[in-house]
């Protein structure tokens, strides 16, 4: 008992707090932010604006407050801020051109069919794929805050940059659970990739534009390559 507690003390209170609160908000969200039924009804698009906006409650504010308030830091600290423009736009013009021909042609395929978009109502108008492509950033806000801001560069420094990319890479694959395989295991990649470039350009506005430029580009092509 001893030595479990031991473990404990090793641990720096600010990178165990780091660690417990982002667990303990992907449970929150996992059994309280997703909805259970795919509902083709304009219901099914409220509840998908729901489950955006807890992700962007639970993954951006909510840690957000405890950087501000608990650890008293500032949000720079933590990728929130402009960092390297011009690594950032070098590498977002290259992923764009690499990622998007991947998009295209995996909309085909009938997994993502699907699963995308979410709201099966944003297949019927534009009108309401529209109003879901801007409610679906605030979901990205909110995923990219926790994995690559409040993960990675909390537990950097107490870790170092390799770890860190990989401990924030379990998770963020791992919750794409039920989702096309394709996806689960390319989300490995884009772990290790978008920690990567959130490193090296001090900063989760990249990986963040990227991200959701993925995930908006597949509900379009979906739509678009629908049978």
């Amino acid at each position: 008992m001893r030595q479990f507690f031991s473990i404990f003390k090793e641990l720096k209170e600010r990178e165990a707090l780091i660690s417990l609160t982002a667990l303990f908000l992907m449970c929150i969200y996992l059994y309280h932010g997703i909805p259970r039924v795919q509902d083709a009804k304009i219901d099914g698009l409220y509840m998908r604006i729901f489950q955006s906006l807890s992700v962007f409650f639970l993954f951006f504010l909510v840690p957000a407050l405890i950087i501000k308030f608990y650890f008293r830091e500032d949000l720079k600290n933590f990728g929130l801020q402009k960092g390297d423009f011009r690594f950032g736009i070098k590498f977002l013009i290259i992923a764009i051109i690499v990622v998007l021909p991947f998009i295209y042609f995996s909309s085909f395929q009938e997994d993502f069919q699907k699963e995308y978009p979410l709201p099966l109502i944003a297949r019927e108008k534009l009108v309401f794929l529209i109003v879901w492509e801007f409610f679906y950033l605030f979901y990205y806000i909110g995923w990219e805050f926790l994995f690559r801001g409040y993960l990675l560069f909390g537990l950097e420094r107490r870790l170092g940059w390799i770890m860190a990319i990989i401990f924030q890479t379990l998770p963020s694959t791992v919750i794409h659970w039920n989702k096309p395989e394709a996806e689960t295991f390319s989300a490995i990649l884009a772990g290790i990739a978008l920690g990567a470039v959130a490193l090296r350009t001090r900063s989760i506005l990249y990986p963040l534009f990227l991200h959701y430029l993925i995930g908006a580009s597949m509900d379009i092509f979906c739509v678009m390559n629908s049978r």
